[in-house]
């Protein structure tokens, strides 16, 4: 694929970045992401990844979910004016106002979402979950090895939160709750720029993945 004149103006910040070039920004606009959940870092993390040009960002969370003010604290992505809608609604049209190269499709998920995201994946290269408890760590690892993709997990809860790759390879979801849940925030909800700084290092963690740059954190687990 060629870049358009339009194209190479608004990535031109990634394109003079050694590391990502015109290559690599081409890259990104023929990958697909899925991202699993729109509150606090799962909002930022669609937003930076929108910005970035990934061309298809698949955006998933329970269905019916409906935008309710306490969600503005820390869901970016959205404004007042949804307020009453349902998320999945409106998430699209909010990153197609940021960004109209990126293909957004939406999967309203059931009641057991992980088998729900496991069905989905054979679409994506890479999947970002964003985690709401300590469960949930478990079944973000169990999802890498069923989909046989990186799965870039993100929670956040009061001022701390945690990033990490998971690999289809690396260890099972039971191994991983009890080697790391120690150092895994808890405690509620996040602060709010807290939340917004967690989906950040995810997002980077999947461009990072998806231009086979840097060191991952495969393996490893961030905790801020």
């Amino acid at each position: 694929m060629s870049l358009t004149e339009e194209q190479v103006l608004r990535y031109s910040r990634h394109i003079i970045l050694t590391e990502v070039g015109g290559k690599g920004q081409k890259r990104l606009l023929s990958s697909k992401v899925l991202v699993y959940g729109l509150s606090g870092p799962g909002s930022a993390a669609a937003l930076y990844l929108t910005a970035a040009g990934v061309g298809t960002l698949g955006l998933a969370e329970p269905a019916g979910l409906v935008l309710e003010p306490v969600d503005l604290e820390t869901s970016i992505l959205f404004d007042h004016s949804g307020l009453g809608r349902e998320r999945l609604d409106l998430a699209p049209l909010a990153l197609n106002d940021l960004n109209p190269d990126v293909a957004l499709p939406v999967h309203p998920l059931g009641p057991d979402p992980w088998a729900d995201l496991a069905a989905l994946a054979a679409g994506y290269q890479a999947i970002l979950a964003t985690l709401a408890g300590p469960g949930d760590w478990a079944g973000a690892a169990r999802l890498s090895q069923a989909s046989g993709l990186p799965v870039v997990a993100a929670a956040a809860a009061g001022f701390s939160g945690a990033v990490t790759v998971l690999d289809p390879a690396g260890p099972e979801g039971a191994d991983l709750t009890k080697d790391w849940i120690e150092p895994l925030p808890t405690g509620g909800p996040p602060l709010a720029p807290v939340a917004s700084a967690v989906g950040s290092l995810a997002a980077t963690e999947v461009i990072k993945l998806l231009l086979g740059i840097g060191q991952t954190l495969r393996g490893r687990l961030l905790v801020i």
